[in-house]
């Protein structure tokens, strides 16, 4: 999957990066995303790429 196909993941959504679970917490126009844990945004722009969704 490409990261323009991956960019579909949507806000709130729960994914997996570097063996932890993380929600979306905003994805942007450049293919990166915003990722959070425990109501707190931990990861600014994280590749697409390298996001799994579970």
């Amino acid at each position: 999957m490409t990261a323009s196909e991956k960019s579909i993941f949507l806000v709130g959504q729960e994914v997996k990066y570097l063996g932890g679970r993380f929600i979306v917490s905003g994805t942007w126009d450049d293919d990166t995303c915003d990722l959070m844990q425990d109501g707190l945004v931990v990861m600014y722009n994280v590749p697409l790429a390298d996001v799994e969704e579970i």
